[in-house]
C-alpha cells in the first residue's frame, strides 16, 4: 500500500479484512491487517482513511474477542481525529461507539456509560433533540444504565425515548413486539427490585 492510491488501498483492504472477520477467519483477516500496515502513517494520508483503518482492525479483534486490543486501536484512532468534532466525523462517532460497546461486552458499565454519551451529545448536536438518532442513543444510555443499576435514571431514559420511539410504530406492530422485548430483556436492576422496576416500565410508557 504506497504512492497516491494509499487512500483508496486502505479502504479496500479494510472491506476485506471486515469480511473475513463477519465469516469468522481471522488468520485472512489479519493477513490482510498487517499487509496493510506498512501503508499506515504516509505522507499526505487521509487522517479520516486512517481512523477508519484502526476502527476496522479493533472491530476485527472484537469479534475474535480480543477486547483489549481492540480498545487499543479505537483509542488510536480517537487520537488521530482528535482536533475534529465528533457529529461532523463518522469515523469518530465511529470508535467511541465500538469502544462503548467492547467495554459494555466487559460489563465495565460506568466507562462504557462515558463513552456512549459521546455518542448521545454528538446525535444531538447534529440530528437535534427531535430526531430518531437521538432517541436510539437515549435508549441505549438507557440499556447501560440499567446494568450499571441507575434505576431512576434508567427509567427516565426510557420513558423518553420509548414515548418517541412508540409514537412512530403505529403501522409497524412487529417493531412495537420487538421493543417490547427489548425492554424486558435488557431493563434489569441490579439491587434486586426487578419486578418493581418492570412494572414502572410498562405502566410509563403503556406497552400492554
Amino acid at each position: 500500500i504506497n504512492g497516491r492510491n494509499s487512500n483508496l488501498h486502505l479502504l479496500s483492504y479494510s472491506v476485506l479484512a471486515n469480511i473475513y472477520a463477519e465469516n469468522g477467519d481471522s488468520v485472512n483477516a489479519f493477513a490482510v491487517l498487517d499487509s496493510m500496515a506498512c501503508g499506515v502513517g504516509l505522507p499526505n494520508q487521509d487522517e479520516v482513511l486512517l481512523a477508519s483503518f484502526y476502527n476496522r482492525k479493533g472491530v476485527c479483534h472484537t469479534k475474535f474477542k480480543d477486547y483489549e486490543s481492540a480498545l487499543a486501536c479505537f483509542e488510536k484512532a480517537s487520537e488521530i481525529l482528535k482536533e475534529r468534532l465528533i457529529e461532523d466525523t463518522p469515523s469518530k462517532y465511529e470508535c467511541y461507539l465500538h469502544r462503548a460497546e467492547v467495554l459494555y461486552m466487559q460489563k465495565k458499565y460506568d466507562e462504557a456509560y462515558d463513552s456512549y454519551m459521546n455518542c448521545m451529545q454528538a446525535c444531538r448536536n447534529k440530528y437535534g433533540e427531535s430526531s430518531g438518532n437521538y432517541y436510539q442513543a437515549l435508549f441505549t444510555l438507557a440499556s447501560i444504565n440499567a446494568e450499571r443499576g441507575n434505576v431512576a435514571e434508567a427509567d427516565s431514559l426510557f420513558n423518553v425515548s420509548m414515548n418517541f420511539l412508540l409514537s412512530n410504530m403505529k403501522e409497524m406492530p412487529f417493531g412495537l413486539q420487538q421493543a417490547k422485548m427489548h425492554i424486558y430483556s435488557t431493563a434489569k436492576s441490579k439491587n434486586k427490585k426487578d419486578e418493581e422496576y418492570l412494572k414502572l416500565l410498562k405502566n410509563t410508557i403503556k406497552l400492554d
